[in-house]
């Protein structure tokens, strides 16, 4: 097996012909090792030698935690929406001004929750490490108001 820094691949000289220059040889065990360890978060990195090795992911940027941050917001006001029975907040949404009474007060309900999320979240942005996980982020996020009963 052959693993290549120029294009961060593995080739088998059985299947691949065309091999780049500056691959080099490694055993199947160690390329299984490193297959295991990518798929444990590590990336595969050439050391000073082109040799591969595993490393620790580079920490994400702030601009970079903050989208991964406003994922995971987006992704449980969405399960929240479901747990009522919508598809997702913005369907719940929809329902505002509705002419079935729990359908509006759900819709009331859920984007008042909405509302107040995204003013925690964007008052918190200032603080954000690089880095930080979105269950670090979200550990006081404002909960989800009962559902109404009309």
């Amino acid at each position: 097996m052959f693993w290549a820094q120029s294009t961060g691949g593995f080739y088998n000289p059985q299947i691949n012909t065309n091999i780049p220059g500056d691959a080099v040889e490694i055993t199947d065990d160690y390329w299984q090792e490193l297959l295991t360890g990518q798929s444990k978060g590590k990336v595969i990195a050439a050391d000073s030698k082109g040799y591969p090795v595993l490393e620790d992911p580079p920490t994400p940027t702030e601009e970079q935690t903050i989208s991964i941050i406003n994922g995971a917001v987006s992704n449980a006001l969405d399960y929240g929406a479901k747990k009522w029975g919508y598809d997702s907040i913005i369907a719940a949404a929809s329902y505002y001004g509705c002419t079935n009474p729990q359908f509006n007060a759900d819709a009331i309900a859920l984007m008042g929750w909405r509302d107040s999320v995204w003013t925690w979240a964007y008052a918190k942005y200032p603080s954000v490490t690089p880095g930080e996980t979105p269950e670090e982020f979200m550990v006081d996020m404002p909960p989800q108001p009962a559902k109404p009963v009309v």
